[in-house]
């Protein structure tokens, strides 16, 4: 996985965390993440991308920071296990560290398979009458009963010394050392609480202790004041009924003997002795609770399809965080809330529209985003206080279909047309602007009326381009299915003013400007954040605003330009030229090519060291030649061709040299400098020039698709004649005669045809959008269709003549067919 951290060791001893950070952002790098370890001299230093961090290792790789050389390499992730050192040996590089008790398992002695001629010792067998006779004898010393005693009970001692049982650990030899505790302190043994007063009698050796009656509650022995003199603790610890009792009573003996521990299994001392305490064997295990931890996270991902991510970088946006997570699966939200300066928090929320693609973006968690390692946790589904589909079937119909189309508004991106506008709000403008009202505008008698409509449809679109274009608004964009999160487009809000808009938007947010044309059946209204943009159009969407209800959609994706004029400096309307006038302009002013330019009326005294000194304050240049040829009357010198060519970094700055020089004086000379194209033959390029106009010259027939069928020949020829002269129209029918839903029109002129599939590639005819595109122009030359139909009739003569050929001499054999025919 590629990663956008560099790890950086041998740091200055007594660097500061500033210090470190301006040191790696050196050259206008963009660092997102410094996490510096003084102690360790290590640092770790984060970058936007993968590239930027492949070049700072690059450039910062082997320098210099004060009198230490730094070494510089790219960071490994988490979860690569080459990045972790082994752990062989550890226990004897760092004698400090702990040792922890191992699980219960047997140790076995690598050289005891690879020398078998060792003697090996084995284990007593306890049937054998000679050991069984030496630990009745050796028993009476050492008080250490052997064989099954030591295994099926706690090992009894002398009273004197309560010295606890020692277990052997499985697998343990008896030639090797063990230490020895030192011997614990006495500690006191309670008596009975029945008598307290009274002084247990010693036992003899061999006799057992019998234990004490259960049920008795126990009690604390009797606290003896600080004060207390000898004599009144010694009579505190003698019974005063201790000439009564007789000591060799078996009831005496039974009471005042301590309680004694039942038997223990074998099995519950090897779990008590490899576990340890009981307090830790109810412990869950550590990898246990992990495991299921992991298994609830990953339940709850799927059934919620959220993410929360944080520790993300202060300057991430919500593009940058789709284009990352989107790999994953189709995102169908993304949250990244931003503090008042409209920078990052340094978290988001992400929801998918599949459970498995969330999981997958989860299981990344640890991993590194523009040089931070994000951490991801599994988010709870989001709280809609919505009603349920019991209460909206009480609803009315009408509302039922409101509340549909107002949950759908906010994740819909479908839209025939952006720039549609009711036939309502279209109409009352042009009606207010022509000073009549919509009844004498649109005559109920007139057979043209469609047509009408469709004409002011399409003037007030055209100045509703014209207006956004003016004001920085990229109209292309509107093409784009891909939806941003910072413009609203507002319709249906006839009888409004620019301010009325502006302060029903800034409820929610704050507004960067309200765009609206003077028909005012349109407006674009922009947000300085996403946020406020979203949570404006989930609240105002479908909202009832004066007397109708607001009708909005999302802006597409870089609806508006970086850098704008001011509106009062262009032009309202622009009249776009021609495909045939645009080849007859000037290449001066158009696009580079590529990033050298033409140098041309050079004196032929100009070398390519002058020329060089003359360009090279520019910026972004490379280097300059002056193009020469060998001198017939003087061999071996040079002389100037007059020209010469210059080379720059990117087209960018060879377009500002171009402006720049072009009429700079060297040399006494004017120089013309011009953008350096390559070479064709003179011939092809005078080819492709006609071939070129004569293309563009004959784009004169336009083809109108999703044509009403109601619509007549007139009706058509009435719209489109208004914005030139038709030469011919056709329209296709059925065998009933009606129309087939598409329509031919051509134009006397290029200019004309362009100027009507611009005007009206958004207008409605009868409420449907009309669709045109330029048509395949018809065969001009005669010989071409000769040849054209003469092909085609030879290509179907030889058809028939291979099948005449392969299927003439075809017949139909029948074998044994006159054995069947016999009866």
């Amino acid at each position: 996985m590629e990663s956008s951290r560099v790890f950086v060791k041998n740091l200055p001893p007594a660097i500061s965390e500033a210090e470190f950070r301006k040191h790696f952002s050196a050259e206008g790098r963009e660092v997102t993440d410094v996490k510096l370890i003084p102690h360790r001299r290590i640092g770790f230093v984060g970058y936007r991308s993968h590239e930027d961090a492949a070049k700072a290792v690059k450039y910062f790789n082997r320098s210099f920071i004060r009198m230490s050389k730094v070494a510089v390499d790219l960071a490994k992730p988490i979860a690569d296990s080459a990045s972790r050192p082994a752990a062989k040996n550890n226990a004897d590089r760092n004698p400090i560290r702990p040792s922890f008790p191992k699980a219960s398992v047997p140790d076995i002695d690598p050289t005891e398979d690879a020398n078998p001629k060792k003697r090996k010792r084995q284990a007593p067998d306890e049937a054998d009458p000679k050991l069984q006779e030496y630990l009745e004898v050796m028993g009476h010393t050492t008080k250490k009963p052997r064989g099954k005693e030591a295994v099926g009970g706690i090992i009894q001692s002398d009273m004197t010394s309560a010295v606890p049982p020692a277990v052997l650990e499985a697998g343990e030899s008896d030639d090797e050392y063990e230490d020895i505790p030192a011997r614990p302190l006495k500690t006191p043994v309670r008596t009975d609480p029945t008598h307290a007063g009274t002084l247990a009698a010693p036992l003899e050796d061999g006799e057992p202790a019998m234990p004490a009656p259960p049920g008795e509650p126990a009690r604390e022995a009797p606290r003896v004041p600080a004060d207390a003199t000898d004599d009144d603790w010694l009579r505190s610890r003698t019974s005063r009924l201790l000439d009564l009792v007789d000591p060799d009573d078996p009831e005496f003996s039974a009471r005042s003997a301590p309680p004694v521990p039942d038997a223990v299994p074998a099995s519950e001392m090897q779990e008590q002795s490899d576990d340890g305490p009981a307090a830790n064997a109810d412990e869950p295990n550590e990898a246990t609770s992990k495991g299921e931890s992991h298994e609830d996270d990953v339940a709850l991902v799927l059934k919620t399809s959220r993410l929360f991510l944080r520790n993300l970088s202060y300057t991430v946006t919500e593009d940058d965080i789709r284009e990352h997570f989107g790999k994953f699966g189709n995102l169908e939200e993304v949250n990244l809330p931003l503090d008042n300066r409209g920078k990052s928090k340094g978290f988001a929320m992400i929801r998918y529209e599949e459970p498995a693609a969330a999981v997958a973006a989860f299981q990344t968690d640890g991993s590194t985003f523009q040089g931070r390692i994000i951490h991801i946790l599994p988010a709870a589904a989001r709280r809609e206080n919505k009603l349920d589909e019991f209460a909206i079937s009480k609803l009315p119909l009408k509302k039922q279909q409101l509340l549909k189309k107002k949950a759908e508004a906010a994740s819909s991106t479908f839209n025939w047309n952006s720039l549609f506008m009711s036939q309502d709000a279209v109409n009352a403008a042009v009606a207010e602007r022509l000073g009549v009202s919509k009844h004498e505008l649109l005559d109920p008698t007139d057979a043209s009326a469609a047509v009408k409509q469709a004409v002011a449809e399409t003037t007030v679109i055209q100045e509703a381009k014209s207006y956004f274009a003016s004001h920085g608004v990229n109209i292309e964009a509107f093409k784009s299915q891909q939806r941003g999160d910072t413009s609203i487009l507002v319709k249906n809000i006839r009888n409004t003013s620019i301010e009325e808009l502006r302060s029903l938007f800034e409820e929610h947010g704050t507004v960067l400007r309200v765009l609206m044309p003077p028909s005012g059946t349109i407006a674009i209204v922009q947000f300085a954040q996403p946020a406020n943009c979203r949570a404006a159009f989930a609240k105002k969407a479908y909202s009832r605003f004066k007397d109708s209800v607001l009708f909005l959609e999302k802006g597409p994706k870089g609806l508006f330009v970086d850098h704008v004029a001011p509106p009062e400096e262009r032009p309202v309307a622009h009249q776009k030229p021609s495909v045939a006038e645009l080849l007859e302009r000037d290449d001066g002013e158009d696009q580079l090519e590529s990033a050298s330019l033409f140098v041309r009326n050079l004196n032929f005294s100009t070398t390519t060291e002058s020329l060089t000194n003359a360009f090279k304050p520019l910026d972004g240049f490379v280097s300059a030649k002056v193009k020469t040829k060998t001198d017939p009357k003087r061999p071996g010198q040079l002389l100037s061709m007059g020209f010469g060519f210059c080379a720059f970094k990117t087209r960018e700055q060879a377009q500002a040299a171009l402006k720049v020089m072009d009429g700079y004086v060297l040399d006494g000379y004017k120089l013309i400098v011009k953008a350096s194209h390559r070479g064709h033959d003179a011939a092809e390029e005078r080819r492709r020039e006609d071939l070129a106009k004569k293309a563009a010259a004959q784009r004169t027939k336009i083809v109108i698709k999703n044509l009403p069928f109601e619509a007549s020949k007139s009706d058509v020829r009435a719209l489109f004649s208004t914005y030139g002269r038709l030469v011919a129209l056709r329209l296709p029918k059925k065998f009933n005669h009606s129309s087939r839903g598409f329509a031919f029109a051509e134009f006397s002129t290029a200019k004309e045809a362009l100027n009507a599939l611009t005007a009206l590639k958004d207008t409605h005819l009868l409420g449907r959008r009309l669709v045109l595109d330029f048509a395949e122009a018809d065969e001009v030359d005669p010989e071409e269709q000769i040849k054209a139909m003469e092909k085609k009739i030879r290509g179907q003569v030889n058809k028939v003549t291979l099948q005449q050929l392969t299927g003439g001499g075809r017949t139909k054999v029948n074998i044994g067919g006159d054995e069947d025919d016999e009866p």
